[in-house]
């Protein structure tokens, strides 16, 4: 993770108290706005481990995949509460309206993460490069409509 990410998105429950000083004087605006650049920033960078470690990955083993599916999590959960965030900003400040963008720009991106979570994780319905045939025969298969096979 990038040094400047980590200062804004850490498991923390409230901010280490050597950060307090950095923000109270910043616009809270401004604040945002680096923070929301600052994780569309981490999920390029992290796009590009998914593509290297995942999704090119010839030999992608399952502590690949857990790591994939653990990076998906803690994106959305940071680009949730960022989200949170805006929006608490704009009901204290009554500026709705401005927050719009922001939140809009930061619901697409936890959609198209969302949606590569069920597509790599999700169950084999939502799995888009699996054949409708083959769906169709596990299903026919965890129903018991199984026969035995004649060979012609």
């Amino acid at each position: 993770m990038p040094s400047a990410f980590s200062k804004h998105f850490t498991r923390e429950v409230a901010p280490q108290s050597h950060r307090l000083w950095q923000y109270e004087r910043q616009d809270e605006n401004i604040r945002l706005q680096t923070t929301l650049t600052e994780w569309l920033e981490h999920v390029t960078v992290t796009e590009g481990l998914f593509k290297y470690h995942v999704y090119e990955n010839s030999k992608v083993s399952d502590y690949d995949l857990r790591q994939h599916r653990n990076f998906l999590h803690a994106l959305m959960a940071d680009g949730g509460a960022l989200a949170a965030n805006y929006i608490d900003f704009g009901n204290r400040t009554e500026k709705l309206d401005e927050i719009k963008p922001a939140v809009a720009l930061i619901d697409q991106k936890l959609k198209e993460l969302f949606d590569t979570l069920l597509a790599w994780h999700g169950p084999l319905s939502a799995q888009s490069d699996i054949p409708e045939s083959f769906k169709q025969a596990v299903s026919e298969v965890e129903q018991g409509n199984i026969v035995d096979f004649k060979e012609p």
